[in-house]
């Protein structure tokens, strides 16, 4: 990815930057480029279904974590979720950018769990029919960690989350598929003030690296 930078910001004539300074606008490039990827709902979700070829770009940051259960409280804090994903992706300093999807699993069969908003609660709470229960539970997301309605220490929940790509460094590769390294060198060149993504995706759609 920072052969691709450097050929294309050498077409526009403009400075080289130091390597720090290369994986600095690459880095921030696709943290952005997943934050783009999955636009928020209502401000509580993320629209995963928006566009299934999109998605495949970020696969290989997709988990579904093993099953865990909430606390006395109604609790899964953040710090499980990250742990277990470290487990999971083999990836001691792994965190998760967001939830994806969140279900209880009462005997043999998993039901969606939806998100509740803080401002939704008290009328869900005291409305018969809104009202959270084991067919039909809902979660809040905390300050550290997601709270569940109704609790039941001893249900199954299994949480698919997207994790946070790794850092690249000059011996770290992107975490993200080759079909999105394009555009995230688009955005970082974008960053570095050279061109606008338009321009350097045409660039770099003529563009062969040299093998």
């Amino acid at each position: 990815m920072i052969d691709w930078f450097k050929i294309v910001q050498d077409m526009y004539g403009s400075p080289y930057f130091t390597d720090s300074e290369y994986l600095n606008f690459l880095n921030r490039a696709q943290f952005d480029y997943v934050s783009k990827m999955l636009p928020s709902v209502e401000g509580v979700g993320v629209n995963v279904e928006q566009d299934w070829n999109k998605l495949q770009n970020v696969s290989t940051l997709l988990y579904e974590l093993p099953a865990t259960t909430m606390s006395a409280s109604g609790i899964i804090a953040d710090s499980a979720i990250g742990a277990s994903l470290a487990t999971a992706s083999g990836d001691v300093n792994a965190d998760f950018y967001t939830y994806l999807s969140i279900e209880y699993k009462k005997g043999v069969k998993r039901f969606p769990c939806k998100v509740l908003r803080h401002n939704d609660k008290a009328e869900f709470e005291t409305n018969y029919f809104k009202r959270p229960g084991q067919y039909n539970p809902r979660y809040l997301i905390q300050n550290n960690g997601i709270q569940f309605r109704p609790i039941d220490v001893n249900t199954q929940i299994y949480i698919t989350v997207l994790k946070t790509p790794r850092d690249i460094s000059l011996v770290v590769d992107s975490e993200l598929p080759i079909t999105a390294h394009n555009e995230i060198v688009a955005l970082g060149l974008q960053f570095a003030g050279i061109a606008s993504r338009d321009e350097v995706l045409s660039q770099l759609n003529r563009v062969q690296l040299p093998q």
